[in-house]
Order: C-alpha cells, then sequence, then structure tokens
C-alpha cells in the first residue's frame, strides 16, 4: 500500500508505509508519529501538502510499527511525503 497519514485515537497521528491493514490496526514501515505540526489544519491538509518543517516535531522513522486504534487513513501526495520526509525533532 501507499504511504498514508494514520490517525489513532489511541496515539495520535503518524506517517508511512503501509505494509498491513486488519481491523482497526495498521502496520507501517518508515513510520514517523508527527507530534505536532505546523502549516496544515488537519490530517487530510497533510496528506495533500505535507507539513512545515521548521515549525514541526515528526519523530525518527522504525520498521514495523503497529497502529492500534486506528480511525482515519489518507493516502499522502508525492509532495506532502517529500515534505514530511524532511521534518525532525528540535535540536
Amino acid at each position: 500500500m501507499a504511504y498514508s497519514i494514520v490517525r489513532s485515537g489511541q496515539s495520535g497521528v503518524w506517517c508511512g508505509d503501509v505494509i498491513a491493514r486488519d481491523g482497526d490496526s495498521i502496520t507501517l514501515n518508515d513510520a514517523r508519529k508527527i507530534w505536532r505540526w505546523r502549516g496544515a489544519n488537519t490530517t487530510s491538509d497533510i496528506a495533500i501538502g505535507g507539513i512545515s518543517a521548521e515549525y514541526s516535531r515528526v519523530s525518527p522513522p522504525v520498521d514495523g510499527a503497529v497502529i492500534l486504534g486506528v480511525c482515519e487513513v489518507l493516502p499522502a501526495s508525492a509532495a506532502a511525503v517529500e515534505r514530511l520526509r524532511v521534518c525532525g525533532w528540535a535540536k
């Protein structure tokens, strides 16, 4: 499956490559938690255009993250993926 924005009622907003889905759980590779974001108002906006690298906080990627309690899965555009991959944590 495609690189997606995933929202969980239990663990917040994530992005990554969807490799498996089972009910309300999803397994992501290159999974990054989007802790705080600027440059988008909603998760739909994140999927369309990404977020601001300067003010947003996104965790380093991990493989095989299982996200429970998923309530939204949005395929990310190429522009969104590009912007999400350069976001990081404050140094």
